[in-house]
């Protein structure tokens, strides 16, 4: 039997997240879901996009900004900006 006949590959995203209450540690949210749809920019390589995920780099390549509504328990959206260390 050829090797090549033994080789399979899967490419899948999965979106898994887990939030909890900063003092009430028993009260918490947590979600695996498989995406569908997924892709990556072929411009950029910097975008990544699925069925109601989204993790976008701004232009001018100062903030991310991450976009989850794929659970109604796990809703998430935030910005992060890169700040000068000088």
């Amino acid at each position: 039997m050829d090797m090549a006949d033994l080789s399979a590959f899967n490419i899948f995203a999965q979106f898994t997240c887990r939030v909890w209450h900063p003092t009430e540690k028993e009260h918490y949210a947590w979600s695996s879901t498989n995406l569908e749809a997924f892709e990556v920019d072929e411009k950029t390589k910097k975008n990544f996009t699925s069925e109601k995920v989204s993790l976008t780099l701004s232009e001018d390549l100062s903030t991310y900004t991450f976009t989850v509504s794929v659970n109604p328990k796990t809703v998430i959206d935030v910005s992060s900006s890169l700040i000068s260390c000088s």
